[in-house]
């Protein structure tokens, strides 16, 4: 394996570098999946983006052109709690939990549920449009009756001033 390749990374480090720098991939793929998560959100539909399932798939996971470089070492993704000197690695696996707990109540557009519930969402809205224009349908009669009490000739009572 030559040195420059991504998966080699980690290992040729000096043992003082190399926490900061898991830590710093470990934390910009968990930043990459909520970003991801936006993205999704936006647009209301999942798209070919990687997206780690498992704690596997997170520490395998390797774009470098992002800053993220895949693991070897399990001990990464299952830190010990009880370990002071692992407890960025504790905090930053609470985070890709919570990311992942995230993903569980995204919906598609095309989702059923969601399609019913936008569907009703408008009903309601056209139901409460229609009754303003009703309203304000009401209120332009009445203007226009008062104006052709104290104007008969006004030009508001045109037919080009007409509404309905």
């Amino acid at each position: 394996m030559r040195e420059d390749q991504p998966s080699a990374r980690a290992k040729r480090m000096p043992r003082d570098e190399k926490r900061p720098f898991v830590e710093s991939t470990l934390a910009a793929k968990i930043a990459r999946m909520e970003e991801i998560l936006a993205a999704w959100k936006r647009l209301r539909r999942k798209t070919d983006d990687f997206w780690p399932s498992t704690r596997e798939e997170l520490r395998n996971w390797d774009d470098p052109a992002r800053g993220i470089f895949k693991f070897s070492d399990p001990w990464i993704t299952s830190p010990k709690k009880d370990d002071p000197l692992q407890m960025t690695l504790v905090e930053l696996m609470a985070q890709f939990e919570s990311v992942r707990r995230k993903l569980k109540n995204f919906k598609n557009a095309n989702d059923p549920e969601l399609i019913k519930k936008a569907n009703d969402d408008l009903k309601k809205l056209n139901s409460e449009l229609m009754s303003q224009i009703s309203r304000l349908q009401l209120v332009a009669t009445e203007f226009r009756k008062e104006i052709k009490r104290k104007i008969p000739d006004s030009k508001y009572l045109r037919r080009e001033w007409d509404l309905f």
